[in-house]
């Protein structure tokens, strides 16, 4: 960790992988993390992926709601579950997942999955915002003409509209520069439906 930020200027999240779902599993990989990072807690921890089994899925969970009461997370979540992975955390579990990390882009969005977290106050964190959406489509290269922006900022501030949190990947300087600059310009309602669209 640099000098230059402390440590609540930072939310860090990190991921449980296949190998560590069950409750054990959680707990050592949770503490690798932190000593791999040399921090005393995490902000989220979630799982990568849902098992074919609900009763992992199930299992890992209670790992997550144990870590969690430990103090060493301060939130717990999922990624690339569908509703019928949620579903199951929901009636069998006590705490409910903050997060479903999803990919999500213009052109490449399961809207069921979306409609089905707000419907139970579970957040959409967008992955692959930009990489994997239709930014060469007429309507994005429109937008980015008529905004004077990138199609990579207007598929990221789509992103926000749609209350989704983005959540780009960029080791060039350049390129987090240009994420970040989103907030001088707002998509009108038929510009955001225009974008729904696309398939």
């Amino acid at each position: 960790m640099t000098n230059s930020l402390n440590r609540d200027e930072l939310f860090v999240l990190t991921k449980v992988e296949r190998e560590d779902m069950s409750v054990e599993g959680v707990r050592n990989s949770l503490d690798e993390s932190l000593y791999r990072m040399q921090l005393d807690y995490l902000d989220l921890l979630i799982i990568h992926a849902p098992d074919d089994e609900d009763a992992v899925n199930i299992d890992t969970w209670k790992g997550l709601e144990s870590v969690l009461d430990s103090g060493k997370v301060k939130s717990i979540g999922v990624s690339n579950f569908t509703p019928e992975n949620l579903a199951p955390l929901l009636e069998n579990t006590r705490v409910k997942s903050v997060i479903n990390q999803v990919r999500f882009a213009p052109g490449n969005v399961d809207w069921e999955t979306k409609e089905y977290c707000e419907n139970r106050d579970i957040f959409i964190m967008a992955y692959s915002p930009i990489k994997k959406g239709k930014l060469d489509s007429d309507v994005i290269q429109n937008l980015a003409s008529k905004y004077n922006k990138t199609p990579e900022q207007i598929a990221l501030r789509w992103t926000i509209e749609v209350e989704t949190i983005p959540i780009p990947r960029s080791g060039n300087k350049a390129h987090i520069k240009d994420n970040s600059e989103l907030f001088d310009f707002s998509l009108t309602d038929e510009e955001i439906l225009s974008i729904n669209e696309l398939s």
